[in-house]
């Protein structure tokens, strides 16, 4: 499970590992990619299929 850092209604911000692919391709059979992680998060919390994006950046995000 990937660490989740903000969800509501209309996003779900994951914090994804370096090494992790993100998107499903016929050369990651066999992997767990981002794009199965939101998949079934999604379908099992809403019902519903998602969309996979990412912003990369060397900024943090949040602070505690």
């Amino acid at each position: 499970m990937l660490p989740i850092l903000y969800e509501d209604e209309s996003l779900l911000l994951i914090n994804k590992p370096a090494g992790i692919t993100v998107n499903r391709s016929d050369t990651t059979v066999g992997q767990e990619t981002v794009q199965d992680f939101t998949d079934k998060y999604l379908e099992r919390e809403l019902g519903r299929p998602s969309a996979v994006t990412t912003e990369d950046s060397d900024e943090e995000l949040y602070s505690d």
